[in-house]
């Protein structure tokens, strides 16, 4: 299991990388919901998932979905609103690493995301990523 240590207000902290289950639902789709975004199903979700838990609360999902050919769609990032934005930093931070490593190991070149969020942004702009000039487009299909 992968683990950050770091210290915050003079106390030491471990987060703890686990792969993402069915019993992680209801949790993520809280935060989800906190954030006025719309909740998942696991048909939804891809098969590879991870969370980060600091003690034995959640505070990070990240999912790597396979898109045809060599790329990889960084997906589902969320974070639990109650948790310390450090806390929530360090988490996001383990999570990129993994899905980046994870991504490579299966063969994937190249990886997309997609995000409403600055300071997402940001963050992939810090690792790597380059905005684009299209608009991503979605339909509903039933």
């Amino acid at each position: 299991m992968d683990t950050t240590k770091f210290r915050l207000h003079n106390q030491r902290v471990k987060l703890r990388l686990a792969r993402f289950e069915f019993e992680h639902l209801g949790e993520m789709n809280s935060w989800l919901r906190a954030r006025d975004v719309n909740p998942a199903t696991m048909s939804e979700l891809p098969a590879i998932g991870y969370i980060v838990k600091h003690e034995d609360k959640m505070v990070a999902t990240a999912f790597l979905r396979k898109i045809e050919g060599d790329i990889g769609l960084f997906d589902g990032l969320a974070t639990n609103p109650a948790m310390a934005s450090e806390i929530r930093h360090h988490a996001i931070e383990l999570l990129i690493k993994k899905v980046f490593k994870i991504a490579a190991e299966s063969g994937m070149n190249k990886m997309i995301a997609y995000s409403k969020d600055n300071s997402i942004f940001e963050r992939a702009e810090i690792n790597g990523f380059t905005k684009t000039p299209y608009v991503l487009l979605t339909k509903e299909i039933k």
